[in-house]
């Protein structure tokens, strides 16, 4: 297996991995369920393209794409915003050289920190990314608002 780096014109690289993400993160969600359905690649596309800077990773497998990691840089805030491994594909440090080089390429940039979410029903993950020094900073909550919030 060999991690690549991607060019941001690459990005429909990721779509299928993408995909199995968002469904992972609708399957554990006791909240979202909706946001999940309504989120396509389209627009997480249009979103991360949008952002100062992009660094793209994507493990291969021969000439499979069995993971992918995301880093990007936005009004000097760094950010993780995608790791995802194939199931077959992890428990073979392949994540943990994803981060490592997310974050290596993010400190490059003169960042002094970076930041995650983890989405509410995904919470088994939090362990795995303290082991990196990432810290529970804020909670985030979030409501649906609709015509009656605006009586």
């Amino acid at each position: 297996m060999r991690l690549i780096t991607i060019k941001r014109e690459q990005i429909n690289l990721i779509e299928p991995m993408w995909l199995e993400l968002n469904q992972h993160h609708r399957n554990s969600t006791h909240q979202f369920r909706d946001y999940y359905d309504a989120n396509t690649f389209s627009k997480r596309r249009k979103v991360l393209l949008a952002k100062d800077e992009l660094f793209i990773l994507v493990v291969e497998d021969g000439s499979l794409h069995v993971g992918f990691c995301v880093a990007s840089i936005n009004l000097g805030v760094g950010e993780i915003d995608s790791l995802y491994l194939k199931p077959e594909s992890r428990n073979q440090g392949l994540g943990e050289s994803m981060l490592g080089m997310a974050t290596r390429w993010l400190a490059e940039h003169g960042l002094k920190s970076a930041r995650l979410s983890v989405g509410e029903g995904n919470e088994a993950v939090i362990g795995y990314y303290r082991k990196f020094g990432f810290k529970q900073r804020a909670i985030v909550l979030e409501t649906s608002l609709d015509k009656s919030a605006l009586e």
